[in-house]
């Protein structure tokens, strides 16, 4: 798998291989307006309820490659 050494290309892989775009995630997966697109442009990192929200979407993503961007995408 390629790497992808933040959160923000890990989160975007992710979006592009579901097809989803950011207001379509937020509203999917329970987040607030805006909160996709300053993870995007790396203006802020998510916390935990956040991730646990962003991993219950994309299911099958590995926790940690989705946070430390170790090991495989997906389990």
């Amino acid at each position: 798998a390629k790497k992808f050494s933040t959160f923000r290309e890990r989160l975007q892989y992710l979006m592009d291989q579901d097809g989803i775009k950011r207001i379509a995630l937020e509203k999917k997966a329970g987040l607030y307006n805006g909160q996709v697109g300053a993870f995007l442009n790396g203006k802020t990192e998510p916390g935990l309820k956040t991730l646990q929200k962003i991993i219950n979407y994309f299911q099958g993503v590995s926790a940690e490659w989705l946070i430390m961007g170790t090991g495989q995408p997906k389990y």
